[in-house]
């Protein structure tokens, strides 16, 4: 069962004069087999709905052994997130969506793996986001069994409740912890692909300088042409000003404010909210100005 296309070779030692991206000798880059009908590239994993209600498959996509994997699930939430406790919502973690998508305490509740055998999965579900963990672990002599082959699969079955909004922090690893470049691949052209998979509006981004005296900017990005509204209130929710009130093209914006209300009358040190709304879908901000 040698497999040896080298024809110059002195002896049938199992060596290979070519092997497919998947580690096989002279195969059709087709994971021997296994990836002929998945829609995804290689080096990824999607996650698409099955037949049940609140069921999903991930599916993977290696051109190498797999021995651990990580990323996060962020759901669909208009809920400020504040882990480092600086009083300013994260950035990262204001994942918005329709008031439509939005489900109460969005997360995972089971996961069941179905490709490999004797493998430790953790969840961690959190106000907007869900952080999963899957790795092997040796067992006597059996750790064989606990590696993820090269090719393609389903890789678990999960019992979920919410919307994904966006899967980030993704790592999967190899042998000897090596990072396999994975991506998450949303399969948009897969038949079964989540409808809840729901793409940003638009981006909000934390004003900089912040504290600030007296001028700061604010960043946005806008997913789509339409009427953008952005104003500044106080920490009671009293309005102060606004600063964007008209239609705005795709594309990424710079906006100043100079610490002055509607009537251009200089306002006091404090803690203001900056919020921005699209097609009724709004997200908020704080900052610090300290004159």
């Amino acid at each position: 069962d040698a497999c040896n296309y080298n024809t110059l070779a002195d002896l049938n030692d199992g060596s290979c004069l070519a092997e497919d991206d998947y580690g096989i000798c002279g195969g059709g880059n087709d994971g021997d087999g296994t990836c002929l009908d998945y829609s995804i590239g290689q080096n990824s994993f999607t996650m698409l709905s099955t037949n049940n209600s609140n069921e999903m498959q991930v599916l993977y996509n290696s051109t190498s052994e797999v021995i651990g994997f990580e990323y996060i699930i962020n759901w669909c939430s208009n809920i400020w997130v504040d882990t480092d406790l600086d009083g300013i919502p994260d950035t990262v973690e204001d994942y918005v969506c329709p008031d439509e998508y939005i489900v109460g305490n969005s997360g995972v509740d089971e996961w069941t793996q179905v490709a490999t055998q004797n493998w430790t999965i953790q969840f961690e579900n959190h106000p907007t986001y869900s952080h999963i963990v899957g790795f092997g672990y040796d067992i006597g002599n059996e750790l064989s069994q606990n590696i993820l082959s090269s090719g393609c699969g389903i890789l678990s079955n999960v019992i979920y409740s919410g919307n994904i909004h966006s899967i980030v922090n993704v790592n999967w690893s190899g042998l000897g912890a090596v990072d396999l470049g994975f991506n998450y691949d949303p399969c948009e052209n897969c038949n079964d692909n989540l409808d809840a998979e729901y793409p940003e509006l638009f981006t909000l981004s934390q004003n900089y300088p912040n504290p600030f005296n007296p001028i700061t900017n604010i960043d946005f990005k806008v997913a789509e042409n339409g009427f953008v509204e952005l104003k500044v209130y106080d920490i009671q929710g009293k309005y102060v000003n606004t600063l964007v009130e008209n239609y705005k093209s795709s594309g990424s914006y710079s906006i100043r404010w100079d610490a002055r209300n509607y009537m251009n009358q200089k306002v006091p040190s404090g803690i203001y909210i900056y919020q921005i709304k699209a097609r009724n879908v709004s997200v908020s901000k704080k900052m610090v100005l300290l004159r």
